[in-house]
Parts: structure tokens; sequence; C-alpha cells
């Protein structure tokens, strides 16, 4: 994946956010930094920040903060893993329904 008009932040624990500014923040965020397998849906995890007045379709239940998917295709958990086993990039939104823990289902082998 290129970055080219990302912004790249490397955190104390080695983890990295890489961020672009649109309309909203794009924030892919790589739990162990440059380490394999930086791979969407194991490490990489796509998310999305905008204001309020801005929100955009991809963002989980329409919050200012959220996991990039859809609110139409991840309004359910079900919905969610059938999303994230199509697109990687939407794995973040199983995530958030999980309350940010990986279950044992989880569609991606880790």
């Amino acid at each position: 994946m290129e970055y080219n008009n990302y912004t790249k932040v490397v955190l104390a624990d080695g983890s990295i956010f890489h961020v672009r500014n649109g309309g909203c923040y794009d924030i892919i965020y790589d739990t162990n930094g440059d380490r394999a397998p930086n791979a969407l849906g194991r490490d990489k995890f796509f998310f999305v920040i905008c204001p309020s007045n801005t929100l955009r379709t991809c963002s989980l239940n329409g919050q200012a903060f959220a996991a990039y998917c859809a609110k139409v295709f991840c309004n359910t958990r079900e919905k969610a893993i059938d999303q994230c086993i199509k697109n990687n990039a939407n794995c973040a939104g199983i995530l958030q329904i999980d309350n940010w823990e990986i279950k044992d289902d989880y569609p991606i082998r880790l």
C-alpha cells in the first residue's frame, strides 16, 4: 500500500499511524509497525475521524471516530464479518462491534 499522501506517526510501542486529511481524517493503524505481516485485517486496520456535520458513509454507526466500514454493511456483527471477508479494509468494523477485542471467530487468521 502506498502512503504518499499520509503522515506517518510512530508511537513509543512501535505501532504506527498513517494519517491523511481530506474531508475527514483517514487513519491506518499498524499494530506492530513496519514488521510483517503488514496485512489489512491482520495487523493493519482502517479508521476515520469526521466532524459530526460531515460524517462519511464509511463511518460505522455514524460516529465521529469509527472503524472504516459503512454502517449499512456493518450494522450487525454478521454483516461486519461478511464485509471483512469480502474486503479486509473493513475488518476494523468487527473489532469496534466486539468492543476492540479479537474474538475466536474473527475471520482473518492471525
